[in-house]
């Protein structure tokens, strides 16, 4: 199975930057129960960004620990 950071390196356009600086905030978060699904998961939640958008890192920290929160109850 391919890793997510290959995925996302084989993107090479603006959307893999902006995976890669998502995916570090996310990790920044440390949120141990947020990944609880596979890549080939049948539920998945998702934010749309879109080029050229800006991301609020404290806001995305804390949403991030926020769905982790949700995920571990």
């Amino acid at each position: 199975m391919t890793s997510i950071d290959e995925i996302i390196a084989a993107l090479g356009d603006w959307r893999g930057d902006m995976l890669v600086h998502i995916r570090g905030l996310i990790l920044e978060a440390d949120a141990d129960e947020l990944f609880n699904a596979s890549q080939t998961a049948g539920v998945r939640r998702a934010i749309d960004l879109y080029e050229g958008d800006k991301i609020n890192a404290t806001a995305c920290h804390g949403l991030v620990r926020a769905a982790a929160a949700l995920n571990a109850s």
